[in-house]
């Protein structure tokens, strides 16, 4: 049972692998002069084995490789410490079950009791496992979601606490530090801190007015024909193909495997390491760039400068030479017909007949780029 749970694990999440692996070493370090120890390795490795085998053959040959995209995308690229450092450190700030954990004591040397040494070593292994999973968490730079990385060592802290909260001594120290920490966390979960999105903040991307991804989505699949092949590119690669149902290039490249391997590195978000550049953009025959999607009331002018582009939120060093010569900017009204109190600004690269004829009518509003 353990095994194909173990197995399942992985399946479910990869990097699941590094908690079964750490679990299984455990077991059989701590098992190995036992007396049935070499009968019980069989049945604890061989289901899931085979189970993670068969998976694996798979991935090497419909995809070629064994290890997921989104590693590609989020870790491929150069990862900076210092950004998971600041996750563990927020995590810590935010619950207060980190550094109390790591000061904890990890045995009872009053516990003299049958099985005392097997307690101790359980405990032994838990510690050891919070603090190796946290510099995992630090050697990938950390998330930019609220602490789900954290969510497999909680009740591993909480277990080590409460473990060390038996011992008078430490006691005292333990539950005012906890209640400091937990007092803490409702304030600095919402502070945005070290560019961590909370729950309400990940959510609020969907509607607030300066974002609305669904808005978004949806005036594209209502402004273009059903059935278009107009191609988009952006980073919000979630709600606005799911919304407008246009062919979508992910601009971050979680499901794209051309840009998480040659993306130009990126640096904006946290988690994210790569991002499409204008050349894989215009050879894969991008029509509208939404990147990171710009919101706006109308321009007044008639034109862009180039250096606007940067609203784009996705350009780091892009030359205006690397615009094709056909690109255009296009303003897509989101209030109702004829309102123009919000546009969506979107970099037309390649001509499209189902978007010329929006601009024709004016639907759709076109400007140069200066």
């Amino acid at each position: 049972t353990v095994s194909v749970a173990g197995a399942l694990a992985v399946l479910t999440r990869p990097d699941s692998a590094l908690i079964v692996g750490f679990w299984g070493l455990w077991i059989l370090w701590t098992h190995r002069g036992e007396p049935d120890f070499k009968r019980r390795i069989v049945p604890l490795l061989v289901p899931g084995a085979f189970i993670l085998g068969l998976w694996l053959a798979f991935k090497l040959n419909v995809y070629g490789e064994l290890l997921p995209n989104t590693y590609y995308a989020k870790v491929g690229g150069s990862q900076d410490l210092s950004w998971g450092i600041d996750y563990i450190l927020a995590f810590s700030l935010a619950t207060g079950l980190l550094p109390l954990a790591l000061l904890a004591p990890i045995w009872r040397p009053s516990d003299t009791g049958p099985g005392a040494e097997k307690r101790r070593a359980n405990m032994r292994g838990l510690w050891a496992f919070g603090l190796f999973w946290s510099l995992y968490v630090i050697s990938v730079g950390g998330d930019f979601m609220e602490y789900r990385f954290m969510v497999c060592v909680i009740p591993v802290f909480i277990l080590v606490i409460v473990e060390s909260l038996k011992q008078h001594v430490m006691a005292a120290f333990l539950i005012v530090g906890t209640l400091v920490g937990w007092s803490h966390a409702a304030p600095l979960s919402l502070t945005h801190r070290a560019g961590i999105e909370d729950i309400d903040m990940l959510a609020s991307h969907l509607f607030i007015p300066v974002q609305d991804w669904e808005g978004v989505g949806k005036v594209l699949a209502s402004d273009l024909p059903a059935g278009s092949d107009v191609l988009i590119a952006t980073t919000a690669a979630g709600a606005i193909p799911f919304h407008s149902k246009l062919p979508t290039l992910d601009m971050l490249g979680l499901t794209d495997s051309q840009v998480a391997r040659e993306g130009v590195l990126f640096e904006a978000q946290r988690n994210h390491t790569r991002i499409a550049s204008m050349e894989i953009m215009v050879e894969r025959g991008v029509h509208l760039m939404l990147g990171q999607p710009w919101l706006r009331r109308p321009h007044p002018q008639r034109n862009y400068r180039f250096a606007s582009l940067r609203g784009f939120n996705v350009f780091k060093k892009l030359s205006r030479s690397q615009l094709p010569e056909t690109a255009r900017i296009v303003e897509i009204p989101l209030s109702p017909a004829g309102g123009g109190e919000r546009v969506l600004v979107v970099l037309y690269l390649k001509p499209h007949p189902d978007v010329d004829a929006l601009i024709k009518r004016g639907a759709w509003r076109v400007y140069s780029i200066l």
